[in-house]
């Protein structure tokens, strides 16, 4: 269905005020809304323009297209640009509250631990990044360490997460990225097309679009594992199915995770 402009420029709102923002003025045309605001307490001030796009795909009339220019001169930050696709109107929310959360964080690293705004590059340690807790049950955390948010990279995804002895990344294959499973230590199975072949630290699994491919930890340890891809989509689908590290955490129905699988389906699909 449509996404209509009044309805994600009171969105762009409601999760810009909850942000602790003041709105110093908005406005939209047909197709396009820009919002500026300012955050209170200091020179924090962002614009935030959000576009409709037509698009021809199933169950999907537009698109909206977000992209958050922030600025903090204090803090040496200049025109930083954090950007999100949505397809849904509660898609829409969801990624406006990313974007929000995300230059939030910008301004807490850059203020506090000196790490570079995006565009300069990261340096990251190995508990730091955005760490996230599944809602799924039986699922473990992870942290996002490189994309669009962190770092700014319009292209590359790069994370980080352990899998409990018995646990598995479900088989799946993705539609519009190739990549890259580091094995960082522990030991397991991987499932790559038809072929099965056992994992330990060290090992690499690259895995092209397009081509399903599972993982299971079949030792005593949790096995760690570095998960790099080549194009953007799925990081989105992870940050759904789960929340900020220290949040409250709602287990997740299997309904609900049928309709994120959905909503993401054109760059990640699950057999039956």
């Amino acid at each position: 269905m449509a996404l209509p402009v009044g309805a994600a420029i009171d969105t762009t709102v409601g999760v810009l005020r909850a942000q602790g923002y003041v709105i110093e003025d908005r406005h939209g045309t047909r197709g396009m809304l820009r919002t500026r605001a300012r955050l209170l307490g200091g020179d924090t001030s962002l614009v935030l323009t959000a576009q409709v796009i037509p698009v021809d795909l199933p169950d999907v009339a537009s698109i909206v297209a977000i992209s958050a220019t922030y600025s903090a001169p204090s803090l040496g930050i200049r025109d930083v640009q954090v950007q999100h696709v949505a397809g849904s109107s509660d898609n829409l929310w969801l990624r406006l509250r990313d974007v929000a959360d995300a230059l939030r964080q910008v301004r807490r690293t850059t203020r506090v631990e000196g790490i570079a705004a995006p565009g300069a590059g990261l340096v990251l340690q190995a508990d730091e990044g955005e760490r996230r807790v599944r809602r799924n049950v039986g699922k473990g955390p992870f942290i996002l360490k490189v994309d669009r948010q962190n770092g700014g990279s319009p292209d590359l995804v790069m994370g980080y997460e352990d899998l409990a002895p018995g646990a598995e990344i479900q088989r799946h294959a993705h539609l519009v990225a190739d990549e890259i499973l580091f094995i960082h230590r522990g030991s397991g199975v991987a499932t790559l097309g038809g072929r099965e072949s056992r994992v330990s630290a060290g090992g690499t699994v690259y895995i092209p679009r397009n081509v399903m491919v599972s993982v299971r930890n079949t030792g005593s340890e949790p096995l760690g594992v570095v998960f790099i891809f080549s194009k953007p989509g799925f990081e989105e689908l992870m940050r759904e199915n789960s929340v900020l590290e220290g949040q409250p955490v709602t287990p997740m129905s299997a309904e609900e995770r049928e309709q994120i699988r959905k909503r993401h389906s054109w760059h990640t699909v699950y057999p039956p």
